[in-house]
């Protein structure tokens, strides 16, 4: 990620608690919540 963040300055690297490789379906609400803030609006699950 550092390297990333380091050519795209202004990225924003967000862990998404209680989540793998698929994180919708490891932590629904977590990954609305972290979607939510990039859109700059709050989603949530369902």
């Amino acid at each position: 990620m550092a390297e990333i963040e380091a050519l795209a300055p202004g990225t924003v690297h967000v862990r998404v608690a209680g989540a793998g490789h698929m994180i919708p379906w490891d932590n629904e609400e977590g990954f609305y919540a972290a979607f939510g803030d990039f859109l700059g609006a709050r989603l949530r699950a369902g």
